[in-house]
């Protein structure tokens, strides 16, 4: 896009002054004649670029004549951010605004019977109260001259919830029922298919040679973005604005268009900064349920700020999901099979379910992060099953390698113990033909001494753990270090630094790719950590951060990134840093207390300092 515009700026100039357009160089933000020196800028020269068609398929600036690509600049938000000037769309302010809030119905498929709004109504500054019906979650949405007045009267809400009785709502039965799929249905589909896992297996038990076999676990999650859901919504005759932070911002207006019985053209989605998204904000709920209510309110603007309650207790979850494994290590000590049965509901089909999208076909996010690992290994098996859930899915950051990458990654380290290998060489012989794999895992290795002995003198037990997972075009491998012991407990266990190094083809700004691997490591080993999301009686039990939590500062690790390219073009940054950090905090715990931990939230099995 940007050679593009240069282009036509270029042409913009050669014409105004009777040139060739290739007799021409840019610098600075203007055009330059070198023969006379002339120079226009590029705001003088806009009107008329604007007039002549860009070029398809432009030439790019070669690498060695770039000025600022490929160097840490600073983010021109970044004074705004941090000053609290920034604004998302939970900031927006106009003339005339209400503030409204809602509360939707608890239980998974519930129903309603009735409500009483009275207290709601009597409370001081609350306007109305309004039912949103089924279309939006069986909500009822307050609103007042502020949100708290809002938050406020929303509990005062008489409202007679009921659970839907066929519904099975026990988080633990549902990963049961999870488990079972993968006896009782026929595979969504065979994912990777390398050798011939079931010969075999057959040939091993013939043999009576050890199969490995573990069985791992994975919760449903929330995304929980700092700034909870929000938007603005101004409805006038023949328009519809929404102010929001969002995604997929044409999908909601086309989404938002035909609720309002509008057309799309009528619809105007001004996209603020978002307070995280990590897949929660491409979906449309919070966005529609606003201009619901602008729709009751016309010509009156209306912000809607969801509550942290309702965020975690509403929110498209991230799949639960099984894996059963088995392994078979050969007599050099590598592993000659891997076979993954993978079982998870699907997040494609229930998103597009919701925006009224079509889901054909296998669901390749049950297995992905899993069948596209650069390993080569003899017999190697990975195949997805599709159970169904009443739990409303979505996209989480990383989406099905965040349990994958923890189940393989788990599971590669068991075979690295059964086979007597150093976890690290035994990867490095199984990636022979990834280049770019093996110098990820060299490097990592280099980054966190890795043959090193940790240091042992203050009498705490220590462990380093290993992870590499390929996903969104990236390959980034992570070394986590963890110790055992406290003055104050002896058993606690503290994360004390990362390595992370990342392949990620070409980097555009190197201190934002490494920005990005921090944040998707600490996303990632919360999740590790404290991350889970339990259903009970058809309702979610977790309600605001001292329930569902995040790592805090004093918990933090240091992180160490180093960032690699090995391509022409960039890969992912903002996803791949989250899945290998959950089975390299698994498997650095493993090292350091010989506990095998195969289900998070890992705070279940182990007390952290």
């Amino acid at each position: 896009a940007g050679a593009a515009a240069r282009s036509v700026l270029v042409r913009a100039a050669a014409e105004r002054w009777g040139l060739k357009a290739d007799a021409l160089r840019t610098e600075e933000g203007e055009v330059v004649d070198p023969d006379t020196g002339r120079r226009l800028a590029y705001p003088a020269l806009a009107e008329a670029a604007a007039r002549i068609e860009p070029p398809a398929d432009p030439a790019l600036k070669p690498r060695d004549q770039w000025r600022l690509l490929g160097r840490a600049l600073p983010r021109v938000d970044m004074t705004a951010k941090c000053t609290g000037t920034a604004r998302f769309a939970i900031d927006v302010q106009l003339p005339g605004m209400r503030y409204a809030t809602v509360v939707a119905n608890p239980f998974l498929n519930g129903t309603r019977s009735g409500f009483d709004a009275s207290r709601a109504l009597a409370s001081r500054g609350v306007f109305e109260v309004i039912d949103l019906g089924q279309a939006h979650g069986d909500a009822l949405a307050v609103v007042a001259d502020n949100s708290w007045r809002a938050f406020r009267a929303a509990s005062a809400l008489e409202i007679d919830w009921r659970p839907n009785a066929d519904i099975i709502g026990d988080s633990s039965v549902m990963l049961d029922q999870i488990a079972a799929s993968i006896d009782q249905l026929e595979p969504d589909a065979v994912a990777r298919d390398d050798g011939n896992a079931e010969q075999a297996l057959r040939i091993a038990r013939a043999e009576s040679r050890a199969v490995i076999a573990a069985e791992y676990r994975a919760p449903f999650l929330a995304h929980t973005t700092m700034e909870p859901p929000s938007a603005v919504a101004l409805r006038e005759p023949e328009r519809l604005t929404l102010w929001i932070g969002h995604q997929a911002p044409t999908m909601l207006r086309d989404l938002a268009a035909k609720q309002a019985g509008l057309d799309p053209e009528q619809v105007d989605v001004r996209v603020q900064l978002l307070g995280g998204g990590f897949g929660r904000r491409a979906e449309v709920d919070f966005g529609l349920q606003a201009a619901a209510i602008a729709e009751a309110m016309p010509g009156t603007p209306v912000k809607l700020t969801w509550t942290r309650e309702e965020d975690i207790r509403h929110d498209l979850y991230r799949p639960a999901a099984v894996a059963r494994c088995q392994g078979i290590v050969g007599p050099n000590g590598l592993p000659q099979l891997v076979r993954m049965d993978i079982a998870s509901p699907s997040v494609m089909r229930s998103f597009a379910g919701r925006v009224g999208l079509p889901a054909m076909g296998p669901d390749k996010l049950i297995t992905e992060g899993a069948a596209q690992q650069p390993y080569a290994i003899p017999h190697y098996r990975i195949t997805g099953y599709r159970p169904e859930s009443p739990v409303p899915l979505g996209n989480w950051r990383s989406v099905g390698t965040s349990f994958n990458g923890f189940f393989h990654e788990c599971f590669l380290d068991e075979l690295a113990v059964a086979g007597g290998q150093d976890p690290l060489a035994m990867r490095l012989a199984l990636t022979r033909d990834y280049p770019f794999a093996q110098a990820v895992l060299e490097a990592v290795g280099e980054l966190s001494d890795w043959g090193t002995p940790l240091a042992t003198e203050d009498g705490r037990r220590r462990g380093r753990g290993l992870a590499m997972t390929h996903s969104f075009g990236s390959t980034v491998a992570q070394v986590v270090e963890v110790s055992v012991g406290t003055e104050a407990d002896q058993e606690a266990l503290r994360i004390e630094r990362v390595h992370c190094v990342a392949d990620v083809g070409l980097a555009l700004d190197p201190g934002i790719v490494e920005a990005q691997m921090q944040s998707g490591i600490l996303y990632g080993l919360s999740a590790a950590v404290m991350g889970e999301i339990s259903f009970r009686d058809g309702r979610v039990e977790q309600s605001n951060f001292h329930d569902y939590g995040a790592l805090r500062l004093v918990q933090c690790p240091e992180i160490r990134v180093r960032i690699l390219e090995s391509g022409d073009a960039p890969t992912g940054v903002g996803e791949p840093g989250t899945p290998p950090s959950k089975p390299a905090l698994a498997n650095a715990i493993y090292a350091a207390t010989g506990r095998r931990i195969r289900a998070y939230p890992f705070s279940k099995h182990i007390r952290f300092a």
